[in-house]
């Protein structure tokens, strides 16, 4: 079941996009304010004035077009932004029915920007029901007794579509595979971390006794070529970029680690002062003085 259409809703309006029905509903309430004195008719057919709302001496230039190759066209800025209807349209409209929407060129009317895709909803079009359209013209000569004539082949035998590709068949035995894998991992994780707050030594023994007979289990299992056993799982452009970042970073912390860093020079901390006292500080700031000497003295006692 459908919710049918308002009443209100236009007949043109009727199985269009929703956005296109109410910016359409916004222009024609609009268009109520301008009255018919503000719309003039031109010398060309379908070409006519309406007067700005908002500027008083501006005329904007409404042009319905053809369907021989003139364009639907006005000048006003709504027009110029969405290329969709105005509230100008509509005035026209209102006050000169003969101008409808029927005028309109068949090109904007049945532009796919403002109309449904009725072959993907419904698989027909509803301008032109199935039912009522015939191959072959109608003959009124026709009698009971004389066969029908045959309908002539809509398409060919060799049509242009292509022909149906095949299904592009799924690796569900590698996606098993990896799926697998993480689960394991996962649980060695949760494992790892339980042997940090588990303290009973017993199930910590057992739990290392039951590991072991696993490892032995799957070592069985590694690959092999031509007998040599592979080391490690495999490997992805994720994995070796990793790789590369930890080999650099580890290379140069043992580059750092090996070399020996640069002795800060010790600075005169009378440096910077002045005066006599500085000056002679700064001298002998850095004399030094042998402790094991023994001073040599000549005193002489009176």
């Amino acid at each position: 079941m459908y919710r049918g259409y308002s009443r209100d809703v236009p007949g043109f309006l009727v199985n269009r996009p929703r956005s296109f029905a109410e910016h359409c509903k916004e222009k024609m309430k609009n268009a109520a304010d301008i009255d018919k004195t503000d719309i003039k008719s031109t010398d060309i057919e379908g070409v006519f004035l309406v007067k700005s709302e908002s500027l008083s001496k501006t005329w904007y230039r409404v042009q319905f077009g053809d369907n021989d190759g003139t364009l639907l066209s006005c000048e006003c800025r709504s027009w110029q932004r969405s290329r969709l209807l105005c509230k100008h349209f509509f005035a026209i409209f209102n006050h000169f029915p003969e101008w409808n929407w029927e005028k309109l060129p068949q090109d904007y009317r049945e532009s796919p920007f403002i109309t449904l895709d009725y072959h993907l909803l419904n698989g027909s079009s509803p301008t032109q029901p199935s039912s009522t359209i015939s191959p072959f013209p109608a003959d009124d000569n026709l009698q009971l007794g004389e066969p029908l004539p045959k309908k002539p082949k809509q398409c060919s035998e060799e049509s242009d579509s292509p022909p149906p590709q095949a299904p592009i068949p799924i690796k569900s035995k590698q996606l098993f595979k990896r799926n697998e894998s993480k689960k394991c991992r996962h649980l060695l994780d949760e494992i790892r971390q339980l042997t940090f707050l588990v303290q009973d030594q017993k199930v910590l023994a057992s739990l290392h006794k039951e590991l072991a007979n696993l490892l032995k289990d799957v070592q069985q299992y590694k690959p092999s070529e031509e007998g040599l056993v592979l080391e490690g799982g495999e490997s992805t452009s994720s994995t070796r970029k990793t790789d590369k970042v930890s080999s650099k970073a580890c290379s140069t912390i043992e580059k750092r680690c090996k070399a020996k860093l640069p002795k800060r020079s010790t600075k005169n901390k009378y440096t910077g002062r002045v005066g006599k006292k500085a000056a002679m500080n700064r001298k002998t700031c850095y004399v030094h003085v042998p402790v094991n000497a023994t001073p040599q003295t000549n005193c002489k006692f009176l």
